[in-house]
């Protein structure tokens, strides 16, 4: 078995529906063993939220947080591991899935999970917001309706909004891809990075990178619809089209690509002094 793609991966939720009228009924708590044979980290939810944060240990830990339509609290009063929550293990990849796959709008799971940072990490929620903070971690998040937040540090990043915004604040990236269908894009990075490639798109949204000084990179920004802005590179000039603006050059000894495009939005591109 291994991590589920994001485009298979939105698909494959969005059988659990979306909203927000529910009532809670419990917590449900797991732990299970990482060792050395586990090297990816699945989680698949529908309604609700996700945050997973580095575990201290070779450990991951779930905290499920389950709510129900209030027209199912007198059949389901209490919160059941066996039927609310899965967590399994196939071959080198523990899942977390929420199992309520066929009905509808009715459960809602808010998950809080530790997991060690050397794995890479698949996340895919249907409707709710997701945290993620890593620790030099591969990560791939996808949300079909909700805001996707990155911190920490990220080794290798790849986020997908449908609907909602991308937030990356980290301390070091390598590299990687954002796209937001519907909402804006913006990466800070403080420390060092990107040392490879990066690319974020934001179709009806503006795009927003901001470096540290020390960055070596190559850039390449379009925006079809939108201004670009650009502070503390002098390098990366713009240029007007017929419609829109482009802009392009590079930053420090220049480096990895790093190409911003926005359908309907600004661009904004700044390095710190």
């Amino acid at each position: 078995m291994r991590p589920i793609t994001i485009a298979a991966a939105l698909l494959a939720a969005a059988g659990c529906g979306s909203g927000d009228d529910h009532v809670a009924i419990g917590t449900i708590s797991v732990r299970h063993p990482a060792g050395p044979d586990v090297r990816w980290l699945n989680v698949r939810n529908a309604i609700g939220s996700i945050r997973v944060t580095p575990a201290a240990d070779d450990e991951i830990a779930v905290r499920a947080d389950v709510s129900v339509r209030p027209a199912l609290r007198s059949r389901h009063p209490v919160a059941e591991p066996e039927r609310d929550l899965r967590v399994i293990q196939e071959d080198d990849v523990v899942s977390i899935t929420c199992p309520h796959s066929r009905d509808g709008s009715d459960w809602k799971l808010d998950l809080a999970i530790t997991a060690p940072a050397r794995l890479h990490w698949t996340i895919v929620q249907t409707a709710g917001a997701v945290r993620l903070a890593g620790d030099g971690t591969h990560i791939s998040a996808s949300v079909a309706a909700g805001d996707l937040e990155v911190s920490g540090a990220v080794g290798h990043l790849e986020l997908v909004a449908t609907a909602g915004a991308l937030w990356v604040d980290v301390e070091r990236l390598g590299g990687g891809f954002l796209n937001a269908t519907t909402g804006a894009v913006k990466v800070v990075v403080r420390d060092s990075g990107p040392t490879e490639e990066l690319t974020l798109a934001a179709a009806a949204g503006g795009v927003e990178i901001e470096l540290p000084r020390d960055a070596s990179v190559d850039v390449e920004l379009d925006a079809s619809l939108g201004g670009i802005e650009v502070r503390g590179a002098p390098d990366v000039k713009r240029e007007k089209g017929l419609v829109g603006q482009r802009a392009s050059g590079s930053v420090g000894r220049g480096g990895p690509r790093v190409t911003a495009t926005a359908g309907v939005g600004g661009i904004r591109f700044a390095v710190r002094d």
